[in-house]
């Protein structure tokens, strides 16, 4: 079905430690892994690299997870571009984890959530040109997670969170540092609730358009 370059997983509970992901493909959904309908997925110590989504409708080139009640994901590096898509799942946890530059600079959303509640702790986007996007979903920063010198000025994306018809709570440390985007360079939210408790830090951040 075009899914999942190297595994397709259906039904269960899946536990993935120490695993590379270089070089896969799907056509569809999942460069790397295709999940859908299982109890847990939990991930550990993965790395992605240079996985691809052949359609332009398509996406996760790491990872589609769909409809997942339990998602856990630890200690991981993704290089893919459009790397996570998180779809109608009940419970996502996403701990110490980066996204880096891999010298590209293409158009793309790092991690998509829709409809889905996640959890993000010592998470960070880095000098890619990609974001965190999500809509109608609830997202808990704790820790400290960083957006730095993501540049979408020729994606056009709209900013390095944009968050639609979502909830977001910062509880640890957020920071929002030379970021550029089309509006909100560092936060874009339309019919949202943004509630900080902890700390949020936005410096040198700049919108080709409305909102720096």
């Amino acid at each position: 079905n075009g899914h999942g370059g190297a595994l397709c997983l259906q039904v269960g509970t899946n536990y993935l430690s120490d695993c590379n992901f270089d070089f896969n493909e799907a056509e569809t959904f999942g460069g790397a892994i295709y999940t859908r309908n299982s109890q847990h997925e939990y991930l550990t110590r993965c790395n992605f690299d240079t996985n691809i989504v052949r359609s332009p409708s398509g996406g996760g080139r790491s990872m589609r997870i769909y409809r997942e009640p339990n998602v856990v994901i630890t200690d991981s590096s993704f290089i893919d571009r459009g790397y996570l898509l998180l779809q109608n799942g009940h419970e996502g946890k996403i701990s110490n984890c980066q996204e880096s530059n891999d010298g590209y600079k293409v158009s793309g959303v790092g991690l998509i959530m829709t409809s889905s509640t996640v959890l993000l702790s010592n998470t960070s986007l880095e000098g890619s040109c990609e974001s965190i996007y999500a809509y109608k979903s609830y997202v808990n920063f704790t820790g400290n997670s960083k957006f730095i010198e993501i540049d979408n000025e020729r994606s056009k994306a709209p900013s390095a969170l944009y968050i639609l018809q979502s909830t977001v709570s910062i509880d640890g440390i957020c920071e929002f540092m030379n970021n550029t985007a089309v509006s909100g360079g560092a936060i874009h939210a339309a019919e949202s609730r943004l509630d900080v408790n902890g700390e949020l830090v936005v410096a040198n951040n700049r919108a080709l358009d409305n909102g720096g």
